[in-house]
């Protein structure tokens, strides 16, 4: 049978706490960036200037998301597949309670 853990615990054991907290508030800024702006950011540099934060700090972000969720292709698909409808604002508590099926 395949393992089910939370987010934040998945993450822990893939990339330590620090970086954990970080993927998951890049998750939750992407969620409200589409509830802001009513669509996916083109580029991660249109997400780093909307939030007025260094181009290099979000491309970072997304190394980090992607080498721990290899199975997603952005934050957008992470959102989808734990039922996160477009405008939703998960914060980052919540979105480190959702399950990850299959995590090894």
């Amino acid at each position: 049978m395949a393992k089910r853990e939370t987010v934040t615990l998945y993450l822990k054991r893939k990339v330590g706490w620090r970086r954990a907290v970080t993927i998951e508030m890049f998750v939750m800024l992407w969620a409200l960036y589409v509830a802001s702006e009513g669509h996916d950011p083109a580029s991660i540099t249109e997400f780093a200037d909307a939030l007025k934060r260094d181009r290099a700090t979000c491309f970072r972000w997304q190394r980090d998301f992607r080498e721990a969720f290899p199975m997603y292709d952005s934050p957008r698909e992470f959102l989808d597949a734990h039922g996160a409808k477009r405008g939703d604002t998960p914060n980052v508590r919540q979105i480190g309670g959702w399950t990850v099926l299959g995590a090894v």
